[in-house]
């Protein structure tokens, strides 16, 4: 069934992928099959599990055991004639003839010779310290800090896919800016055959048109050895086969209002913060533990079995066959205890000094990160807002440029500079939105 499972899942990825993905479908199957998703949520599974191990350390542990022996002689055997005082073995002797002869009983008594015992035990904890209580809010630390590390596996994957994401559309989209660049050219380099054929234009200009042209293809074999590999750092994240049809949805840029709108991120609340405080609330109760080992446990203790062990022989009339049952208190007392824990002791509040460094230490860098990631959203704003005035700036340029050159005022050099000077701006344009928008992403999530 788990096989068929996998399988229509499988296929069903497969036919989704047919279409071009969103950020949001990456997301989506980010969350289901991302590897560090995957392990964070069995974490959380086996915290929880623990957690509830735990708990049955409140109750009795009930155990059944069975026990058979067979002796080659019987462990304990006694006579009449094995008694070495000769008075008290004549008077045996004598009450033996006068009462135990007529009523069956032999000279000698053995007894243990085999035996069977089958029992219940049931063991009661009463007090131990405390041990079971700091281990059950131990056990539930963990699951709190397993839960937390699941939204730190989440939050830092979906960053991952989302880097991955832009970096294959800003990747697509030079591409599409290459090949438009490159019809571009091949017009211009229509008009400047026909013009050199017609002696407007000398070979130097067609020259310098095809030098560009090959600049423009050097440009394509770099973005096609790069573009494979972010489809397949995509695929690796969102736990998809890779494909060398996976194409991804290009967005429009997003505009003014948009940005501003989102360059003001909230501040989080940092999971690593709350995990760096449980972290110093797990060593406590780890003391707690160590200080139970050195004090007075108390446990109850019952058993109740069925069995045949004594089987005495020469007794007539017994039944060796006998229900049984104890009760029984334990107190067991570490004398010598105190001297291993006093050293356990103070290398556990070593333990507690160090993580209450480390909280304080790690908070202050969380403090710095998140305002770094602020510094970066803004930064990255006011950069992509000059990027976009420059590509508006150079699109002009090289529309009245190419005016220019029809109408014969303006030079070749001057048309293929107007257009290097598109084309590099535009290249920055995709370059800033793409750091702009993971800034914002980073932003929004520390």
């Amino acid at each position: 069934m788990r096989v068929k499972l996998t399988l229509i899942l499988l296929l069903a990825s497969l036919l989704l992928h047919a279409e071009p993905l969103t950020l949001d479908s990456c997301l989506q199957l980010a969350l289901d099959n991302n590897v560090s998703i995957r392990k964070a949520d069995l974490s959380l599974m086996r915290a929880q599990e623990v957690r509830r191990e735990a708990l049955t350390k409140y109750f009795p542990q009930v155990d059944a055991s069975g026990f058979a022996f067979h002796a080659l002689h019987p462990l304990l055997e006694a006579s009449i004639d094995d008694v070495d005082n000769t008075t008290a073995r004549e008077l045996l002797n004598t009450l033996y003839d006068q009462v135990g002869e007529p009523m069956g009983f032999g000279r000698s008594i053995a007894m243990f010779h085999h035996g069977v015992h089958a029992s219940v035990t049931a063991v009661q904890p009463i007090f131990m310290g405390g041990k079971i209580i700091a281990g059950n809010k131990l056990s539930r630390l963990g699951v709190e800090a397993a839960e937390l590390q699941q939204d730190i596996a989440r939050r830092d994957a979906l960053l991952e896919v989302e880097e991955a994401y832009w970096l294959v559309v800003c990747l697509r989209e030079k591409e599409q800016l290459l090949q438009s660049m490159q019809d571009m050219l091949d017009t211009v380099s229509l008009f400047v055959d026909a013009a050199v054929e017609a002696g407007l234009a000398v070979e130097n200009d067609r020259l310098r048109v095809r030098l560009k042209q090959s600049e423009l293809r050097s440009h394509m074999i770099e973005l096609s050895d790069a573009l494979p590999l972010a489809q397949r750092a995509l695929c690796r994240t969102i736990g998809i086969p890779y494909s060398d049809s996976v194409s991804v949805v290009l967005p429009p840029l997003p505009d003014q209002e948009m940005q501003l709108e989102a360059a003001q991120p909230a501040q989080n609340v940092q999971p690593e913060r709350q995990l760096l405080h449980l972290n110093l609330q797990a060593e406590e109760l780890r003391k707690h533990m160590s200080v139970a080992d050195a004090l007075p446990q108390i446990v109850l203790m019952g058993a109740y079995g069925y069995g045949n062990m004594l089987n005495p022989e020469g007794i007539p009339g017994t039944d060796p066959w006998k229900w049984n049952g104890a009760l029984a208190v334990t107190m067991r007392v570490p004398l010598t205890g105190w001297w291993e824990t006093a050293h356990k002791i103070r290398e556990h509040d070593y333990a507690i000094r160090e993580a209450q460094l480390t909280e304080q230490d790690m908070s202050e860098a969380l403090e710095l990160r998140h305002i770094q990631s602020s510094n970066a959203l803004h930064t990255q704003l006011a950069v992509f807002e000059q990027k976009q005035l420059a590509y508006q700036l150079s699109e002009e340029n090289f529309s009245h440029m190419r005016d220019q050159y029809s109408a014969g005022l303006a030079t070749i050099s001057e048309l293929l500079e107007a257009q290097t000077l598109l084309e590099q701006s535009r290249t920055e344009l995709i370059d800033a939105r793409t750091a702009y928008l993971i800034a914002l992403h980073r932003a929004e999530k520390f």
